[in-house]
């Protein structure tokens, strides 16, 4: 294991808040598919931030081949999809499963978590049509573009809730998208500057620390996963997350 910075340290207390709310959010209702999907997202951000923990930094560079630092990029491309996945939770009574489009968007999301996994866990052999540089700056923007998806889908959910409703989950939704948020500018410095060697983890964990405590904070004053929420089909047309996105890269 390398040298443990102190900076690390907020990595295990991350990895281990993330869990404790994870767990609670399921031990509170294990059959709710919210409820499933919540604690498949935090236990993503676990893994990552255990990953940065072992390898002693190296948020920065989730496509290296040191073997703790994989536990990071499984982390990080776990994101996306059970992210999504909880914000496409059929939340609101009576409502159905997924429609079609949802199901492509997700299988999507997952099966390219699982390539960029492969791709970048695995030493590219010399014939591959793709070098490593280029696979690294494509999972960077599919990182982006699926991160901020998500969070427009969250911003779909407070503008779809009513005051009452927005009030209860909105604490949760900062939290979780203030994590999601810093992902995407880590991504997006990897992408704006791909040969400089930058370590994000302080930046992630300190990130990580603040929207548990947000969540956590969230749940001690209300029951926010049972509430019935509406999701915007048209978030993206709108989003302000979006437009910001756009206009910072």
């Amino acid at each position: 294991m390398t040298d443990i910075s102190l900076f690390s340290y907020f990595s295990i207390l991350g990895a281990v808040a993330s869990a404790i709310v994870g767990t609670f959010v399921l031990s509170r209702n294990w059959k709710s598919a919210a409820n499933r999907n919540f604690a498949f997202g935090m236990a993503a951000i676990s893994l990552m931030e255990i990953g940065a923990f072992l390898s002693g930094g190296g948020n920065g560079d989730p496509g290296s081949s040191s073997g703790y630092r994989k536990l990071i990029l499984a982390g990080d491309l776990l994101l996306p999809g059970s992210w999504l996945l909880f914000s496409l939770s059929p939340v609101r009574k009576g409502a159905s499963r997924f429609p079609g489009l949802e199901k492509i968007l997700l299988l999507v999301t997952f099966s390219l978590s699982v390539l960029f996994f492969l791709g970048l866990s695995l030493d590219l052999p010399v014939s591959f049509p793709l070098d490593r540089h280029r696979v690294e700056v494509l999972f960077s923007s599919f990182m982006i573009l699926s991160l901020t998806l998500v969070i427009s889908n969250f911003e779909g959910i407070l503008r779809g809730a009513d005051h009452t409703e927005r009030w209860k989950i909105k604490f949760l939704m900062l939290g979780v998208g203030a994590i999601l948020a810093v992902r995407i500018f880590v991504h997006s410095q990897c992408l704006l500057f791909p040969y400089v060697v930058q370590d994000f983890s302080a930046i992630t964990a300190t990130a990580v620390l603040l929207g548990c405590a947000l969540i956590a904070f969230s749940l001690v004053r209300h029951q926010i996963l049972d509430v019935n929420v509406f999701v915007s089909r048209y978030f993206a047309y709108s989003s302000f997350t979006v437009i910001a996105v756009g206009v910072y890269l």
